[in-house]
């Protein structure tokens, strides 16, 4: 639409009725699509989609070996897992649930055309129109002739039919243009267009240089001059009195543009010069590198060997300069330090590509505060390594010079870092980084909005790891770098002392790496690991972009905090042995000692919750029981008989005290629980993923007891269920636990092979893998085999674990034989069902232990083999049903293939 309004070709009332009444139109589809993204020719697409035809078709021709699918949900999830099958790059969109330039569209294309059509009746004639210049059309793929009309049914066939954007391109190209001018928010079509001139070329054809005007991340101001000067350069026409408008921002006035009188002078001619200078008038007429914010200038005739630089800083300083408030005085970030030595370092050595920056012993012993302007200069001595420099960073006051900074800089070509910390998951406690930045405040710390980049906080209490995610900042590397020191400082106490947190900041730092390709970097989405070894040492931190490649590493961060207190060096062996209970040989009265609850906040929040469903049982079953007969008696689904006969085994349970607060609610009336019910959800729904899905449930319960209602769709809708495994206090003991679990399984048998029932949303998959190593860091497993009900959790699974070895993927129905599923029956070790209800469980073979060939240790190894399956039902029978709603299962299973005994069977419930 914006197209057709550049060219011409409507009127700008005509181009906004049109979008508003599009948008208006969509949100009316009822029908349930998806979309997705492949990396296939647009033969090879049709080609897949024969048979799938009728549900799913071309959305859209992004390039010459990319197409947008579009159509029911299902088809495309279908098509998805064929192409990740074949190694096919396929990424499904977020659309909303709409099929956009599919059938979908023609539920309210008639709608949009009509309401199109009547809002613009008045306005279809050539007045206000401007002179048409060639279109080409996405919709036809071909260039409009000069008097076609663009009317309401156009733009129905734009959003019912596929965008044909590289015929329409491609036609654009060979008609002659000198210039591709890309008019948007990012440089969306880069991609697209590169891989069309990559085609262009192969036909020897000429192809036009391709601009974009504004790229994400990047200052609008200066992407749109930087296009300017392009367009100038390549000699179109421009206006420059408008390219150099102005105004102020105080007043609104215009700035009159003046000459830049400051601009250093330049040669006409290079060769050799018949006017002599000195080297001092040489470099200040000719200088290598502009002035920069934080170093400054370089000092004129100081030795080529031994440079330094000079700047005089101060708190009207640019915003790198500035940003940080420590006990109320402004002071220069370690960040801001480091930048320096790194572009004086970058402004030294030759200009080699691929190199990766290495500073050691880094010494912060004052802070550079900024009470008064500060005259500093930072100074490179050689040190004894080529490229290898030591520095300083000093503060000249009268005739003393105070230190602030001192350690080695040097540089390598080509040679990746390495990391520290293991880039695995971890587990689901969450803090968050604005409580964090008061709580850094509180102690005299305070950071400027632009310098906090930190975003959400996740922390492994077992490990003490934390990871945390960056918001996007104009600070480049300089917001990164003191985003690392930031957590430095957040991660020094535990995630359950943060109340702890007191006045640190940087002393020394060991080492720090930056990669050569930093420039390269997708950090649209990085994220922070850091791991500390004492109060006072942080062991480590990595900063990783979105591609999971490491950009910076920090180790050894020694703050230096008002609680000071001496360490004791701890002496590590070189060779250390590890030992760890059997857990095969665990009785369960010792589970609970080995095992202990997990202490995390949130108990008077699970009080609530927990008072909240028995509330919701009660209510319910009280306000039925005239109807529970007839209820009984009618067609209800399966999933009602079932969710019925537990509600009522819970009410039953009111006269035994087993249901917490039971007799207190069947003491209360209808109306008086009602509102308690209320009052509840409004206390706890903000913190309490749980109470939301049980409301959720509770407030459609006649439906989902009938049939009517799914509840799968209930649970997933705004991705509750999602959270429910991965982002809530409950999942976060639980995995606690099962890390516990899984460390001893590890521990035992390092080559155990895996078979994981209903992973789903892959909450417990990760925190398992990261036990057992599958990031690195010394693996711990033979294989592991993730399945699930439905395949439509199979391929966010494989996209997150592609880079552990021997991970399987498939679909398994818990309740039908395995091994007509493509499962093999005596091929598994462990059998794990995390936050799943198996209705039995599966023995399987495991490989013959020496160390389990004593006498059978429980009752079931002594049995009968004929007798076994009925003695397992039996105790699965007695097993107390209720407490699997907030429980995982771990069944560990290892069966002699000799003797065809059961010798172990470990059942952790939390």
């Amino acid at each position: 639409m914006a197209a057709a309004y550049a060219a011409g070709r409507v009127t700008l009332e005509e181009a906004i009725v049109a979008a508003y009444y599009r948008g208006k139109s969509v949100a009316r589809i009822t029908r349930e699509g998806s979309m997705a993204a492949l990396g296939l020719t647009p033969k090879d697409c049709e080609t897949l989609l024969e048979p799938l035809k009728d549900r799913v078709s071309i959305a859209a021709i992004n390039s010459p070996e990319s197409i947008t699918i579009s159509g029911d949900t299902d088809a495309v999830q279908e098509v998805s897992n064929i192409c990740n099958s074949k190694g096919i790059f396929t990424r499904v969109l977020s659309t909303g649930g709409k099929a956009y330039h599919s059938f979908h569209m023609r539920e309210i294309g008639g709608i949009f055309e009509t309401s199109t059509r009547q809002a613009t009746s008045h306005i279809y004639k050539e007045e206000g129109r401007r002179a048409v210049t060639p279109f080409f059309s996405s919709v036809s793929g071909h260039q409009l002739a000069e008097g076609f009309q663009i009317t309401p049914s156009y733009w129905r066939s734009n959003l019912e039919g596929p965008v044909l954007f590289v015929p329409a391109l491609e036609e654009l190209v060979n008609h002659g243009v000198d210039l591709l001018v890309e008019v948007g928010p990012h440089s969306a079509l880069a991609g697209p267009i590169r891989q069309l001139e990559q085609a262009f070329r192969g036909k020897e054809k000429v192809f036009p240089p391709y601009i974009p005007t504004l790229v994400r991340k990047r200052d609008a101001e200066e992407c749109m001059l930087e296009l300017a000067g392009a367009l100038f350069n390549d000699a179109c026409e421009l206006n420059l009195g408008a390219v150099n408008y102005a105004v102020e921002a105080m007043t609104g006035k215009e700035m009159k543009p003046r000459l830049l009188s400051s601009l250093p002078t330049y040669r006409y001619a290079y060769g050799d010069s018949l006017q002599h200078m000195s080297r001092i008038e040489t470099e200040f007429r000719f200088p290598q590198y502009p002035f920069h914010n934080l170093l400054g200038s370089r000092v004129l005739g100081a030795s080529p060997r031994a440079p330094s630089w000079r700047n005089v800083i101060s708190l009207d300083s640019p915003q790198e300069a500035g940003g940080l408030r420590v006990m109320q005085t402004a002071q220069i970030s370690v960040a801001c330090l480091l930048e320096m030595v790194l572009v004086a370092a970058q402004q030294t050595v030759p200009s080699i590509p691929a190199r990766t920056w290495t500073l050691t012993d880094i010494q912060l012993p004052n802070a550079l505060t900024l009470e008064v302007e500060k005259d500093v200069v930072t100074c490179l001595h050689p040190d004894v390594d080529e490229g290898s420099f030591c520095f300083e960073i000093t503060s000249i006051q009268g005739r003393e010079a105070t230190l602030h900074a001192a350690g080695r800089v040097h540089s390598k070509q080509g040679q990746p870092i390495q990391g520290s910390i293991l880039d695995g998951q971890i587990t689901p406690i969450t803090i968050s980084a604005a409580r964090l930045y008061k709580k850094l405040e509180a102690t005299g710390i305070q950071y400027d909005l632009p310098w906090q980049s930190i975003d959400t906080v996740h922390a492994n209490p077992l490990e003490d790891v934390y990871r945390c995610e960056l918001k996007e900042t104009s600070l480049d590397r300089l917001g990164t770098l003191e985003a690392c020191i930031q957590l430095a400082i957040m991660s020094s106490v535990t995630h359950q002392q943060s109340r702890d947190l007191r006045l640190a900041y940087p002393v020394s730092i060991g080492k720090i790496d930056i990669t050569y390709f930093w420039n390269n970097l997708d950090l649209s989405a990085p994220h922070l690991t850091s791991t500390n070894q004492s109060r006072e040492v942080v062991k480590a931190i990595d900063l990783w972009d979105t591609n999971s490649q490491l950009a910076i590493c920090l180790k050894d961060v020694r703050l230096n905090s008002l609680d000071r207190r001496i360490i004791e060096p701890i002496e590590y062996s070189a060779l250390q042995s590890i030992s760890k209970p059997d857990y095969t040989a665990i009785s369960q009265d010792s589970i609970s000692d080995m095992f202990p609850a997990p202490v995390f906040p949130g108990e008077k929040t699970f009080t609530k919750v927990h008072r909240l469903a028995s509330a919701m049982v009660v209510q319910y079953i009280s306000s039925q029981t005239d109807n529970l007969t007839k209820k009984t008696s009618e067609s209800l689904s399966e999933t009602g008989r079932n969710f019925l006969e537990w509600l009522e085994n819970a009410y039953a349970q009111i006269p035994s005290g087993s249901m917490p607060y039971g007799q207190e609610l069947t003491a209360m009336d209808g109306p008086a629980r009602s509102k308690l019910i209320s009052t509840l959800y409004e206390e706890v729904s903000q913190d309490s993923v749980e109470a939301q899905l049980m409301m959720r449930m509770y407030s459609n319960l006649p439906g989902v007891l009938n049939g009517t209602v799914s509840a799968h769709d209930l649970l997933m809708v705004d991705g509750l269920l999602h959270k429910l495994y991965n982002s809530t206090l409950t999942a976060a003991g639980s995995m606690i636990q099962l890390r516990r679990v899984i460390d001893l399984v590890g521990h035992k048998n390092p080559s155990a092979r895996y078979l994981e029932i209903g992973g789903g949303t892959r909450g417990a998959t990760r925190e398992i893998l990261d036990v057992l190593g599958a990031w690195g860091g010394g693996r711990r497993y033979g294989s592991y085999c993730f399945t699930d009900v439905s395949s439509y959790f199979l391929s966010g699974a494989r996209d997150e674990f592609q880079k552990c070895q021997d991970i399987s993927y498939a679909t398994l129905n818990i309740e039908e034989a395995p091994s007509k599923q493509g499962i093999e029956e005596a091929s598994y070790d462990v059998v794990v069902a995390a936050n799943v209800f198996v209705p039995c469980l599966l023995i399987m073979r495991a490989r013959t232990d020496t160390d389990m060939t004593g006498p059978p240790r429980n009752d079931l190894a002594r049995r009968d083999a004929s007798q076994r399956p009925q003695a397992l039902e039996a105790k699965w029978e007695a097993y107390p049903r209720g407490n699997c709603t907030q429980s995982f299962l771990l069944t560990h299973l290892p069966i002699l293939q000799r003797r065809k005994q059961v010798t172990n069977l470990v059942l952790a419930d939390h």
